[in-house]
């Protein structure tokens, strides 16, 4: 084969190969914005599937894995809206348990209360169950059945609390600590210790740890965001919640 007719070859060649190129180009070319289009339709799909699924963890209180989904989906539809929605909700849902386990802890001390004075004016020396002598005791035994069934209802209450948003990080801790304070202060009441002064220190000593705790709540709230919708709704609540007792400090 001559030196002319294998130049011939290889410019038939890289003609070929040129013209394949170029249909392979072409043919990408065509088709990339469908390849595009099949794309973003396939990243939305999931987006939206992302978003329905941080909806329904909105709805059943699941709040930090609502919000690190919405997180993650950035500007998609109202992610950052929701975000906002989810803080609020929380607030809400927050400050009216919180209320209610304060007022609850405050109704016990206010019966502690009845109890103690009862001890005062007849016998320091006589045993707590001795008050159940005094006419006294029907109001007292009503407004301990409303604690108790209020103390047991938040109780089940808080764990709708548990999935805390990031704002509020520390928060359900600090409410815990709350209500433990208030069941312990409503235990001394049920089962009130058998001498007047052994029972008054303990009382005071839990109405104490008591009031400490609802103080580093609403000292931790001021620093959050939403702090004046928290606190009046808390107040509120605190408000509504006293009004249904039958004992009263005078």
């Amino acid at each position: 084969m001559n030196q002319k007719s294998t130049d011939n070859n290889i410019g038939k060649f890289s003609s070929f190969t040129k013209a394949k190129i170029f249909i392979v180009v072409l043919i990408l070319i065509i088709l990339l914005p469908s390849l595009v289009v099949g794309y973003k339709i396939f990243n939305y799909k999931k987006q939206d599937e992302m978003y329905n699924n941080a909806i329904s963890l909105k709805y059943e209180m699941k709040y930090d894995s609502a919000e690190k989904i919405f997180l993650d989906l950035g500007g998609f539809k109202d992610s950052e809206e929701q975000i906002k929605l989810i803080d609020k909700e929380y607030v809400e849902e927050f400050a009216k348990l919180a209320g209610t386990i304060y007022s609850e802890g405050l109704s016990s001390w206010i019966v502690g209360g009845s109890y103690s004075s009862t001890f005062s004016e007849y016998d320091k020396d006589s045993s707590a169950l001795f008050v159940s002598r005094f006419s006294s005791i029907s109001a007292i035994q009503v407004e301990m059945q409303r604690i108790k069934k209020s103390i047991n209802d938040s109780e089940k209450e808080m764990s709708t609390l548990q999935n805390v948003p990031s704002a509020y990080s520390g928060s359900y801790d600090k409410l815990m600590a709350i209500f433990n304070n208030c069941k312990s202060l409503y235990e001394i009441i049920e089962n009130p210790m058998l001498y007047y002064y052994d029972y008054n220190s303990e009382w005071n000593k839990r109405y104490e740890n008591f009031d400490k705790s609802v103080s580093e709540l609403t000292d931790f709230m001021k620093q959050c965001k939403n702090y004046e919708s928290f606190n009046d709704i808390y107040q509120q609540c605190v408000k509504d919640t006293l009004e249904q007792s039958k004992i009263t400090t005078n």
